[in-house]
Formats: C-alpha cells, structure tokens, sequence
C-alpha cells in the first residue's frame, strides 16, 4: 500500500470508493490522493499480483434530497468515466488541519462564540485600529498604511454578527460563495452579483484575509499553508504567517455558524493540529442528466 495508506479505496476487500450525489447540474466526483485512470499501484497481494488505481470501482448513489430516497446506484470504472467524460484534472494539491469537536465546543464557549489572537507586528504597522472603508475593490492589494484593518476591527464588524446566522444555499461550494459575499459586505465593500469570488490567495486581498468554512473536522488550506513561510505581499513583507485566516465553524444539519476562529496563519498550530505532508485530489465533472437517465436502476459501466 501507499504510505499511511493514502489513495486505497475505503473498502478493500471489494476496492470500492463510494459517493453522495445530490443536486445541481453536474456532479464534481473527487477521487483523492490517486490518479484515477492510471497503473499506479495500490495493493500487492501476496500471490505477487497486483491491484492498481485504475482497478478501483466508484459507486455513486443519486439521493433525492427532499425525500432522502435513493433514485440510482451507479458503478463506474476510472476507464468508463475519462471515455464517457474525459479525463480527470491534474491533481489539486492540499494541504489540512483538523479541528476536533472538543476545540468546536472550546470556540463555541468563548465570548461571542470568537477565538481572537492579535495580527503580527508586521500586519499592525500598516493597519488601523479603526474601521475603514474599502477604497479598493476586495481583490485588489491595499496600496498603503491605513488601508487595512485591524484585527479586532473584522472581529467587530464580521465575527460577532456573524455567529448564530443560517447561511442558505446547501450546496458545500455555493454556500462558500455566500458566506464569502456576506462577509464582504459586512466589511463595507460593494459586491455585485457577478463578482469573481475565487481563484485567488487570500480570498480578500484588500484585508489580507482568508475565509474557510469548517463543517468537518478537515480544514483544507489549498496551496498556501500557513505551516510554511511563503511571501505573499514583498511591499510591505507579508507572509502566509501574516495573513489572517478567518475559519467559520458551521453545523452541516442547520447551516448555522455555530463559531469563528480569528488569527495569523502563523498562531493556527497553537491551537490546532496540522496534518503532515499534504493530499491531493483528481476532478472530474459528471452532467446531473446522466444520473437522472438511470433512475430507479443500478448499473455498473452502462
């Protein structure tokens, strides 16, 4: 096996990798810490045969989400998917913490339900002890001192409000963007519809702020980790250290945020356990219309 067993399907005996689909248009099929249509090997038995990554089965079941019934079971091999779909993407590197419930219920039972440490040094020379209001757009570096808030600014302005409201949309990614759109409001920026809200490290440039929703015990950093020391802002020396990382904790029954850590990348290992090494998972999207074709049926490769 792969080291710490990264990449095997959960269940080995079968070598079957199962997964939820829900609503939308398509459905965003994640195989992680493997590329999926490949020879790379997973198990060596001991007869000296081998199963490889492209050996692995994917069930996925099409849930109803209103009435919770199974409408389809779908078997797939890598194979089926990149000749029906196309290839998968190229894997997307992660790097993760974990948050265990005892720290969710620590979090929760502070004032506020906000877990606060104080920016860097070199984030208070050039930020304000008072609100501001955003002269540049959310994506756009500050160009000056003054320009930045203050820590215990987001905190007043976005973490206390912000703990005990439903964010809405139930779908793990649109509701991201809604949490996103609702805190950039909160900072004082004017955000149209048609913003772009992704693709860029930190979420809010202009605040040097980045935002994670955390409804499981991972939290997935993406590229930049704070673990590491990477120069993000040269002009005024700041680093992934430096960039302060506002975590929401959500209940993924209620959608509620239930409470909010807010600090320096660099002080996140303080109080949380980073995972070692990083993952890594391959993309591939499925159109909703396939599932639906399937409908009251179990297949496999149809």
């Amino acid at each position: 096996m792969p080291d710490k067993g990264k990449g095997v399907p959960k269940n080995l005996l079968e070598f079957v990798d199962t997964y939820i689909v829900t609503s939308g248009k398509s459905y965003n099929l994640q195989v992680w810490n493997r590329i999926p249509n490949s020879d790379d090997p997973q198990i060596e038995c001991e007869d000296g045969s081998v199963l490889e990554a492209k050996d692995a089965r994917l069930i996925l079941l099409r849930i109803d989400v209103e009435s919770h019934i199974i409408r389809a079971i779908v078997g797939m091999s890598p194979q089926y998917i990149v000749a029906n779909f196309g290839e998968f993407s190229k894997p997307t590197i992660k790097h993760q913490m974990i948050i265990s419930g005892i720290q969710r219920k620590m979090v929760m039972g502070l004032p506020g339900g906000v877990l606060i440490k104080a920016d860097t040094p070199t984030i208070r020379e050039i930020s304000t002890t008072h609100s501001v209001k955003p002269v540049k757009p959310f994506n756009q570096w500050p160009a000056g001192k003054g320009e930045v808030m203050a820590i215990e600014v987001i905190r007043d302005l976005v973490a206390v409000p912000l703990t005990g409201k439903v964010i809405t949309s139930a779908r793990t990614k649109n509701r991201g963007q809604a949490l996103e759109r609702l805190i950039l409001e909160m900072l004082g920026y004017d955000v149209h519809e048609t913003a772009s809200l992704e693709g860029q490290y930190p979420d809010v440039k202009n605040q040097l702020l980045e935002i994670k929703i955390q409804d499981a015990p991972t939290v997935d950093f993406g590229k930049y980790t704070p673990t590491e020391t990477l120069e993000v802002l040269p002009k005024f020396g700041v680093t992934t250290k430096d960039i302060r990382y506002m975590i929401v904790l959500m209940d993924k029954s209620t959608n509620c945020v239930q409470g909010i850590v807010l600090m320096p990348g660099g002080k996140l290992g303080d109080y949380f356990s980073h995972v070692d090494g990083v993952s890594g998972k391959c993309q591939r999207s499925i159109p909703m219309t396939f599932f639906d074709s399937y409908d009251g049926r179990a297949v496999f490769n149809p």
